[in-house]
């Protein structure tokens, strides 16, 4: 199984794994996250 990053679109919580979480751990928002790439995801976690 491939990983991705996958962004929180309402809090901008990044998280890496197969699949994106139903809710987010940040914000219990349902749903809401987003696939991004790798540098996409460098960026905002500010690396």
């Amino acid at each position: 199984m491939s990983k991705s990053f996958y962004f929180c679109t309402v809090c901008e919580d990044v998280h890496y794994g197969g699949n994106p979480p139903e809710e987010c751990p940040t914000c219990m928002t349902k749903d809401a996250y987003e696939e991004i790439d790798e540098e996409e995801a460098k960026e905002k976690m500010g690396f």
